[in-house]
């Protein structure tokens, strides 16, 4: 696919954050006061966090992998891919090798199609992740069957360096509580407690403490010192950004002048007020943690196709603690998939992992791609799909907090038909009152890969089905808490994802 780098804006959010029963947003509505959430949005239960992947794991190395850095220093690279070998050997691991660019291996192709993974490791080191080597990545990923989706829950395994590399493999699960977010209002009624500047609005804050609802405050005109203090707390699990951003520093407010945060080399990064101009405070933050970051362009391009600068956003973040980053490597445009993940994720509580939750975004921005958009639109959406990628383990262990109740969830129950087939009823259940559009597509994993499926019945809307995953066709219909869409299908199975 040829690629089109176009001059954009970065960011620009039209979010109104996964409204339910007459909440207003931020833009919309006035001050809200806090408080206590009903009894029945208490959480009953969390989930038990364990190191496991639930399917088969590959990991996929150039050729060369073990021979030295291209400097002739000898690295510990070798020994990040044999911990990982070790670490997911329990539910079956495997090492893909390639020459050239993966998409262009047919080996490494049949190799995987032939193993049918449920995630994809690709461990390279940071000076060879190109843009075209991402691109490649993506285009081999939807390509090892007939469908149009992706194939398994892939991710980029890099790092600002061995060292680095070393503590993201090692790392324990997390569980995500806490947001700092400088987008709009910041999802925050989805999290225990965090803190968001909105972007698009000077002096607009907002905060969430546990067991109430986020409030509107007043905030800084310049968010950088405020911003940082939070961070520098080493107790946030997920950062989100939007705004103007390349490979080297992040501009914090949108259409008005706050901070930029910059790499000062070393691994290093700080945030000055002014446009970058004014005080500097340095970022000291180690935590493990997430970044999401819909909004912003290049951000997650590390520079190394004229030269290699270690020193970029993206590996500078990994440096701090960041052991799984989502972003953009070239511009960013309006029409962007990215913001689906926050659905996923955020609203859907502790549903799915964090890579799960961009693996069941991705599924659902390709089916809008082929059945929903058109012209400019349609463009744009599949490019940013292809411009988009994870950085980190696919299989890490990092997932919401349950805090209430998420906006749908799933119930799935089978049982044996004849001639070896199974049945299965799929229930869609609604929890809050809300409108099914492009960034809440429903995608259901299944816990195990089928075959020669066959819808029976659906109560309302289209599905669709892959050998991995349930898709509902709601666009457009309005739901009430307690509302729900039962499908009835049947189908081959083919193996657990244990």
């Amino acid at each position: 696919m040829r690629l089109l780098i176009v001059s954009a804006l970065c960011g620009v959010l039209l979010v109104a954050p996964l409204l339910a029963d007459g909440e207003k947003s931020g833009e919309e509505g006035g001050q809200k006061q806090p408080q206590k959430q009903p009894a029945e949005q208490q959480p009953v239960k969390q989930p038990v966090l364990i190191n496991k992947a639930r399917g088969r794991y590959a990991i996929v190395v150039a050729s060369d992998f073990e021979d030295q850095d291209f400097d002739g220093v000898q690295t510990k690279w070798g020994e990040v891919l044999e911990l990982l070998k070790k670490k997911y050997e329990k539910t079956g691991c495997k090492v893909f090798r390639y020459k050239g660019m993966p998409s262009e291996d047919a080996a490494l192709k049949k190799a995987l199609a032939d193993y049918k993974p449920t995630y994809v490791c690709f461990l390279r080191r940071p000076k060879r992740c190109s843009i075209k080597f991402c691109v490649s990545v993506v285009k081999l990923m939807r390509s090892l069957d007939d469908d149009p989706y992706d194939d398994a829950i892939w991710a980029i395994f890099t790092a600002y360096n061995d060292e680095d590399a070393l503590k993201m493999v090692e790392a324990k699960p997390l569980l995500v509580r806490r947001h700092l977010s400088h987008v709009g209002s910041g999802w925050l009624k989805w999290f225990e407690s965090g803190v968001s500047f909105n972007e698009c609005k000077k002096g607009e804050k907002w905060i969430k403490e546990p067991g109430k609802e986020p409030q509107k405050v007043e905030g800084p005109s310049d968010t950088t010192e405020q911003w940082v203090s939070v961070l520098n707390k080493n107790d946030v699990d997920v950062l989100s950004t939007s705004g103007h951003a390349t490979e080297r520093d992040w501009g914090m407010g949108y259409p008005f002048w706050s901070g930029k945060v910059k790499v000062v080399g070393g691994g290093k990064l700080a945030a000055f007020e002014n446009l970058g101009r004014g005080k500097r405070h340095d970022i000291k933050t180690d935590n493990p943690k997430i970044y999401y970051s819909p909004g912003n362009c290049l951000i997650a391009h590390i520079p190394c196709e004229r030269r290699f600068i270690r020193d970029c956003m993206v590996l500078s973040w990994m440096h701090n603690g960041v052991y799984q980053f989502f972003g953009h490597i070239l511009p960013q445009t309006r029409w962007c998939t990215a913001w689906g993940v926050a659905n996923q994720f955020f609203a859907l509580q502790d549903t799915y992992t964090f890579a799960e939750a961009i693996y069941a975004n991705r599924i659902a921005a390709r089916y809008l791609i082929n059945s929903h958009k058109h012209g400019r639109e349609k463009y744009f959406w599949n490019r940013c799909l292809h411009i988009t990628v994870l950085y980190g383990d696919p299989a890490w262990e990092a997932r919401m907090k349950r805090v209430r109740e998420p906006l749908y969830e799933f119930k799935f129950n089978v049982v044996s038909a004849k001639e070896g087939r199974k049945k299965a009823t799929l229930t869609l259940q609604f929890n809050y009152k809300c409108k099914m559009g492009d960034r809440n597509v429903p995608v259901f994993l299944l816990p195990f890969f089928i075959s020669d499926w066959k819808i029976e019945k659906i109560d309302k809307g289209k599905a669709v089905i892959g050998d991995n995953f349930v898709l509902f066709d709601l666009l457009g219909e309005e739901f009430n808490k307690g509302d729900k869409v039962k499908l009835v299908f049947s189908f081959k199975k083919v193996a657990d994802l244990k």
